[in-house]
């Protein structure tokens, strides 16, 4: 396994390289604080969907950024109908994803 991403709080983005015919996405939770594979999570997505749903993440940051007032409610969560809106892209890239994402969806 190779970590190719990683958030800034220590959790990290990992893909197997050894298979050129599978490119699926983990991710590793630094909260463990254990790095074995019982521990890493199988994202169910390839490499490619998952630069869609990083791209899709930085679009809703980019939203908080600079039209808060617009998208979010007082406490910063993503207000009810465009949360809903970012679930279904979410689960357009793939069916059951928005349920394995392993941070909340600003909500």
């Amino acid at each position: 396994m190779w970590i190719f991403a990683e958030t800034g709080q220590g959790d990290f983005w990992l893909i197997n390289l050894s298979n050129t015919f599978d490119s699926t996405v983990y991710f590793y939770d630094h909260d463990t604080e254990d790095f074995q594979s019982a521990n890493i999570l199988n994202m169910s997505v390839d490499l490619k969907e998952w630069f869609i749903l990083a791209d899709l993440i930085s679009q809703m940051e980019e939203l908080l950024d600079t039209q808060a007032d617009i998208y979010f409610d007082e406490n910063l969560n993503l207000k009810n109908e465009y949360r809903q809106e970012l679930l279904g892209e979410v689960e357009k890239i793939k069916e059951g994803l928005s349920d394995i994402y392993p941070f909340e969806l600003r909500g």
